[in-house]
């Protein structure tokens, strides 16, 4: 994997360290933040690209 966008980091500090050590919130919390995957697989698909390639632009509201 190449170099992390500046979603990927944030993502995966939020779910691996924010979330859990600095919050501490508990195990049920973390894991439904990570439903979140779902939106980056269809990303990924849609676009055919990595998950380390999906930026903030290309999340519409």
């Amino acid at each position: 994997m190449g170099t992390l966008t500046p979603l990927f980091s944030l993502v995966h500090n939020l779910l691996l360290v924010s979330l859990p050590d600095e919050q501490k919130c508990s195990p049920n919390t973390v894991r439904s933040y990570h439903k979140s995957e779902f939106l980056f697989d269809f990303i990924k698909t849609k676009r055919n690209i990595s998950l380390s390639e999906i930026t903030f632009e290309m999340i519409e509201p």
